[in-house]
């Protein structure tokens, strides 16, 4: 396998770093650390680090009607709207 093709393929992660996933949302880090820690978005911790449980948010978020490309601010898992 050629560089270009290990570069091509994409590995689908279930988690995503807490400040990276605030950073995409386009939300505050404060307020994404509130979020988690009322269990409003899922996550998990491996020692003192923070993950973004996104498997388990997709399947929230599909199961309640959120589609994928309304910003999380409007979603009703976050019962919050802009």
């Amino acid at each position: 396998m050629t560089a270009a093709e290990r570069i091509n393929q994409q590995t689908l992660v279930p988690i995503m770093h807490w400040k990276k996933f605030a950073e995409v949302v386009g939300i505050e880090e404060g307020v994404l650390r509130g979020l988690c820690d009322r269990d409003h978005i899922p996550s998990i911790c491996f020692g003192k680090h923070r993950f973004i449980n996104l498997a388990k948010l997709n399947d929230i978020c599909q199961r309640q009607g959120c589609a994928a490309d309304i910003p999380l601010q409007q979603c009703p898992l976050t019962n919050q709207e802009g």
